[in-house]
C-alpha cells in the first residue's frame, strides 16, 4: 500500500491510498513495465491507522471505485489523535481518506 498526506488550505487532512499490495519489488529491482495479475488484489484486512487531529467533525472516504462520499469509523482519543477503520472492501486501487 503506498500513502501519500496532504494537508490543504482549509486546514483538512487529505490521505491517498494506492493498492500496491501485488507488487513485490525490492529497491534496486529492474521493472519490466508489466503489471502484476492481479494488479489490484483484494486486501484481506482493514486499514487502520491513527493521527493526529484534534477536534475532528468528519472522517471521508472517496474512489473511482464507487459512487459518492463514504463516512468511516473514527475514535477521537483524549490526547488529540483519532483512530480511522478504512474498510478493505473500500479499496479496490485508488481511494481518498478525507479528515475535517
Amino acid at each position: 500500500m503506498f500513502t501519500a498526506l496532504w494537508k490543504e488550505a482549509d486546514g483538512s487532512l487529505v490521505i491517498h491510498f494506492l493498492n500496491a499490495t501485488g507488487e513485490n519489488n525490492k529497491k534496486g529491482d529492474v521493472l519490466d513495465g508489466l503489471a502484476p495479475k492481479p494488479a489490484f488484489p483484494a486486501l484481506s484486512e482493514n486499514i487502520n491507522f491513527s493521527i493526529k487531529y484534534p477536534k475532528v467533525k468528519s472522517v471521508t472516504a472517496a474512489s473511482p471505485s464507487f459512487e459518492g462520499i463514504r463516512p468511516l469509523q473514527y475514535k477521537a482519543q483524549n490526547d488529540g489523535t483519532i483512530e480511522v477503520t478504512l474498510p478493505a472492501d473500500l479499496v479496490k486501487q485508488y481511494v481518498v481518506v478525507r479528515i475535517r
